[in-house]
């Protein structure tokens, strides 16, 4: 997907402090203070985990992590240039963070999307772009079938302009022309009714 950062992170205004690496991030982030742990913001958070970063953004990490006894977590910023802040220090990597920041003991939770309940990246939509049900109800009202998963996949957030264009285009008719014919209904068929120029009806050749 494509990510947009809605706030971005400022490591001149970010804190430093050992021990409070929730307010040193979110102060970075000009975020207001909610939760008490890093733990806690990972709970409520949109929650990604794996480490396919949205590449050249600023992105809260999180991991499972012991201070001082309390199960508080730990948070950090993946950087647009790809290394890892934490309280004013940077690590080439989330392992590198956990071997030579925390020891060895701490435990990747993954990234999010969110932090205390505020959204810094999110899915770059224009106001055209395609959500998956718009995706299939184009496709059902142009072909009378289910959309694959190939193509909700391709075309969600896409303009529709670019579903249209493709519709009219003969790659994207030869394709729903295989989809019909793999599928067993029709073979060997051609368009004969359109909706907006788009085929809509398929019979067989010859009828």
């Amino acid at each position: 997907m494509n990510y947009q950062q809605l706030k971005p992170f400022d490591p001149a205004k970010a804190g430093t402090v050992p021990g409070r690496c929730l307010g040193n991030t979110t102060r970075g982030f000009s975020i207001p203070s909610k939760y008490t742990t890093a733990r806690k913001a990972w709970d409520h958070t949109v929650q990604h985990p794996d480490t396919n970063f949205p590449e050249g953004r600023d992105v809260p990490l999180f991991w499972d992590f012991e201070y001082q006894g309390e199960p508080d977590g730990h948070v950090a910023v993946q950087m647009p240039d790809g290394r890892v802040w934490t309280d004013g220090r940077y690590y080439t990597s989330v392992d590198d963070l956990n071997t030579h920041y925390l020891y060895g003991k701490g435990k990747y939770l993954g990234w999010g999307e969110t932090l205390n309940d505020v959204r810094v990246i999110g899915v770059n939509m224009s106001a055209d772009a395609l959500t998956r049900e718009e995706v299939q109800s184009n496709w059902l009202l142009a072909y009378f079938r289910d959309a694959p998963k190939e193509s909700l996949d391709f075309y969600q957030g896409k303009p529709l302009s670019q579903l249209q264009a493709d519709m009219h285009s003969s790659k994207l008719r030869g394709d729903v022309v295989r989809q019909y014919q793999a599928g067993g209904a029709v073979q060997d068929f051609v368009p004969v009714a359109e909706v907006n120029s788009v085929p809509t009806l398929f019979v067989k050749k010859g009828q």
